[in-house]
């Protein structure tokens, strides 16, 4: 899987994009289902924090934990790229994909401040 680490950044640059001046064009039906995709998207931006939060190994590329992550949901670099794809023409369900997003990351954090008292 060529430089998907690259690929993710300027996937989500694009979204963000989208997402402050879309529109909805329905183009079918989504080839990755609403709440896969935000569990994807989510595992997605939380190794993105955590990357640039560490130094990674000498040797280690970033791409490994994106495919990982991707690997982790059954889901091909391919698959992914169609569902980004048709989200893309889908802005109010992208939308309603990213409140999940941010309601699954808001979680976490929640959980981890809880864990540290």
């Amino acid at each position: 899987m060529k430089k998907l680490g690259c690929r993710i950044v300027y996937i989500s640059f694009f979204i963000f994009l989208l997402l402050s001046g879309g529109c909805k064009v329905d183009k079918g039906t989504p080839v990755i289902e609403k709440e896969k995709m935000s569990d994807i998207l989510a595992d997605i931006h939380l190794a993105q924090a955590l990357l640039d939060q560490e130094a990674l190994p000498e040797g280690a590329k970033k791409e490994y934990y994106y495919c990982n992550i991707l690997e982790r949901h059954g889901v091909t670099e391919e698959l992914f790229d169609s569902a980004i794809a048709w989200y893309a023409t889908n802005m109010d369900i992208f939308e309603q994909v990213y409140a999940k997003v941010i309601a699954k990351l808001e979680q976490e954090k929640t959980d981890l401040d809880q864990e540290q008292k």
